[in-house]
């Protein structure tokens, strides 16, 4: 038995628990009925409590922690395919940083939004940023058409400023993007 250490405080709680549960009326009925069992019952009861323990047990601890794990494991196996699709796309986004930004002679909206329909992108929307930005969101786009949307922009004279990529479950390759464009 333990007695100390940090045990002793959830041995007190469980030892007063059911102390007072064998004082009241319910706990002696229970006294009563068991021994009036049969030694054969009584080890026979004393399995069953053991097993239903063991299925607490199980049903409140591992099975849970087995799902846990499941979805862990599968989270890793999307994470790593996107990895390994992105790696094959870095000759792509290497494009971004090649081109030299010439001067804009378009409204910055204009140029953007001509520059999308090059590479098959339609804005989900586009609103001002400031007094010389504005802001865009393509939703459910290919990562690659992306990429190389930005490097023409920057052909164009046009800086990003900030921008977010989130990829679509289930949708290797295809993003949302929220991008901030300044002219």
């Amino acid at each position: 038995m333990i007695d100390s250490g940090a045990f002793g405080p959830v041995r007190r709680v469980f030892e007063d628990a059911a102390s007072r549960l064998l004082a009241s009326d319910a706990g002696q009925r229970l006294i009563l009925w068991h021994e009036g069992l049969g030694a054969r019952e009584r080890r026979a009861l004393a399995v069953l409590a053991v097993l239903c323990g063991a299925l607490a047990v199980y049903a409140l601890v591992f099975a849970p922690l087995e799902r846990r794990i499941d979805a862990a494991r599968a989270h890793l196996v999307r994470e790593q395919q996107l990895l390994h699709w992105l790696q094959a796309q870095r000759s792509v986004a290497q494009t971004v940083y090649a081109a030299v930004p010439d001067a804009a002679a378009r409204p910055l909206a204009v140029t953007a939004n001509a520059v999308a329909s090059e590479f098959g992108l339609a804005f989900a929307s586009m609103r001002p940023a400031g007094n010389d930005g504005v802001r865009v969101e393509l939703r459910d786009v290919v990562f690659a058409d992306t990429v190389r949307w930005f490097a023409a922009l920057r052909r164009e004279g046009v800086r990003i400023d900030a921008f977010t990529i989130d990829t679509r479950p289930g949708a290797l390759g295809r993003v949302d993007v929220n991008v901030t464009l300044r002219g």
